[in-house]
């Protein structure tokens, strides 16, 4: 999340596309090792609306970093949904983010992004559904969606890449990315 891509860490990317979007707020969910890190506090600097929220148990996987992000929501009981982005996918679209958003505003229901290769992220839950992840160990949110009535949004295209290795953070910036 840290690596960088045109001069910025991949997280500010993503972060970024959320604020274009009008959420808030913006809760990141990184592992004692990323908050550690004096890039982070870099990657975040003018970004106000973003929180950094730590996840002991980071290494329990993905739905350990949505069962955190989503209990800290909860705590006031006032978000009605959350959208689930990830923070090295920095290719996320800030229109897209804000179709799901729309339209889960008209049916209510879990929303995600289909793309030409097959659903994605951004993914929306409502906060009805929050409790279901409370002890998640999955990769996060997909196997609960694929067992509920999802809208989902069409985007032309291939789904927003995720930066998991170099070879990948290398497809998509050239030179200046590391």
């Amino acid at each position: 999340m840290l690596a960088l891509l045109d001069g910025r860490p991949l997280l500010a990317h993503v972060v970024d596309a959320a604020e274009t979007a009008g959420l808030t707020p913006i809760i990141v969910v990184v592992g004692p090792d990323v908050a550690a890190d004096p890039r982070l506090d870099a990657a975040l600097a003018d970004r106000p609306a973003a929180r950094v929220i730590v996840n002991v148990r980071a290494d329990v996987g993905m739905g350990a970093s949505l069962a955190t992000g989503l209990a800290h929501l909860d705590e006031d009981g006032s978000h009605d949904a959350c959208v689930v982005l990830l923070g090295d996918q920095p290719g996320i679209d800030a229109h897209v983010i804000a179709r799901v958003v729309a339209t889960w505003c008209t049916t209510a229901r879990p929303t995600r992004a289909r793309y030409d290769d097959g659903p994605s992220h951004p993914v929306l839950l409502p906060a009805g559904m929050w409790p279901s992840f409370a002890d998640a160990t999955s990769k996060g949110a997909r196997d609960a969606l694929s067992e509920l009535d999802v809208a989902e949004v069409t985007v032309a295209g291939r789904s927003p890449r995720d930066v998991d290795r170099p070879i990948d953070l290398d497809a998509l910036g050239g030179p200046d990315s590391r």
